[in-house]
């Protein structure tokens, strides 16, 4: 039996049709965890709490290690988890924010405030406006912290690496270029 173009076609065309698709979903993905992680290197920069790495995987997701929080004030620390959230407030549509209010990143960070003892809904609503206002008035440094996690995750992409891993130097790398690029645009 011999398949004729059109069939032939039809196939390439869907495995194409997948691709892009794939190719969509992996980049909403990555859009989704940089907002996500920016959130929480901003507020952390802003109120002086120290991280010592932020691990970025599509697979498994993001995280922030924060390296001493003992001088910080509990509230501070809250403000600091509740920023994941609020960030993707600021930097992705409604749509999407529903969607990851599903996320493990949304879990972890609502089981550290539980942790820290703001447990209610007001409470943890709270936290997210009160982080939400320090990343308003710092929306330009959120996004360049976005972006920059986003350009050093697609270089190890293009490396076949699936997971960015950044230590306390590169972060602070990331902050001083975020202040010098928001500084000189504004």
């Amino acid at each position: 039996m011999t398949v004729n173009s059109n069939e032939k076609n039809g196939v390439v065309s869907r495995e194409k049709s997948e691709q892009l698709e794939r190719e969509k979903e992996r980049e909403r993905e990555l859009t989704n965890l940089t907002a996500h992680e920016a959130g929480h290197i901003l507020i952390s920069a802003k109120e002086k709490i120290p991280i010592m790495k932020v691990n970025l995987s599509l697979h498994n997701g993001g995280s922030v290690v924060w390296d001493d929080l003992t001088h910080a004030s509990k509230k501070d620390r809250a403000i600091a988890y509740a920023a994941g959230f609020a960030s993707e407030m600021r930097l992705l549509d409604d749509e999407t924010v529903k969607k990851s209010a599903r996320s493990s990143g949304f879990v972890t960070d609502s089981r550290r405030l539980d942790d820290l003892g703001y447990t209610t809904q007001e409470q943890k609503v709270a936290l997210v406006i009160a982080a939400s206002k320090v990343l308003q008035s710092n929306s330009e440094q959120l996004l360049n912290i976005q972006r920059a996690l986003t350009e050093r995750f697609l270089k190890q992409v293009e490396r076949g690496e699936d997971v960015l891993e950044l230590d306390k130097q590169e972060i602070k790398e990331i902050i001083q270029e975020s202040e010098a690029v928001a500084g000189s645009a504004g």
